[in-house]
């Protein structure tokens, strides 16, 4: 007989306003190999992970500085944020888990593990042009927001300052 039991607490809820323009799926085989003094079986613990995981790549719009001008009908864009890894989701898979007789995988181990392929993903994910094409969406955004400003009746500005401020077009 099996028995589960689960509790989930909810811990934390914020509010954002965040859009994602890209999402992007990896898969890797991450390999890992420790031993003790030599590289053999007894002294060695190895495992090959399969991790599978989902970059979403957009913009943090909290950190946008809006200027909202009344009086004129105009909100202007005086800042906008670079495109960022919004979140990293992903899945871990055991391929082949091997311990020796004096060197074993402790929880801590496996948990290390775990973070460590993640780590490796998302360095992946900052090295590829996955952030360069995000911030390549901009223009979309831009275009987004000039359609919703204008359905109100009011226009929308990009600052010349503003940190990336491609054309409307």
């Amino acid at each position: 007989m099996t028995e589960e039991e689960g509790q989930v607490m909810l811990e934390k809820v914020r509010e954002t306003i965040k859009l994602i323009t890209l999402e992007a799926d990896f898969s890797e085989l991450y390999n890992y190999k420790d031993y003790l003094g030599y590289d053999f079986s007894p002294f060695r613990k190895k495992a090959i992970l399969r991790v599978q995981a989902k970059a979403s790549i957009g913009f943090d719009l909290e950190k946008v500085t809006l200027e909202v001008l009344p009086e004129k009908g105009q909100i202007i864009v005086r800042d906008m944020p670079k495109a960022e890894i919004l979140s990293l989701e992903h899945d871990l898979d055991y391929y082949d888990l091997q311990e020796g007789v004096f060197n074993s995988f402790s929880e801590r181990d496996l948990s290390d593990l775990n973070q460590n392929a993640k780590k490796f993903i998302r360095t992946k994910a900052e090295e590829s042009d996955l952030l360069e094409r995000g911030n390549d969406r901009l223009g979309d955004l831009y275009r987004t927001l000039d359609f919703m400003v204008k359905g109100a009746g009011w226009e929308l500005v990009i600052s010349p300052g503003a940190k990336i401020s491609p054309p409307l077009n």
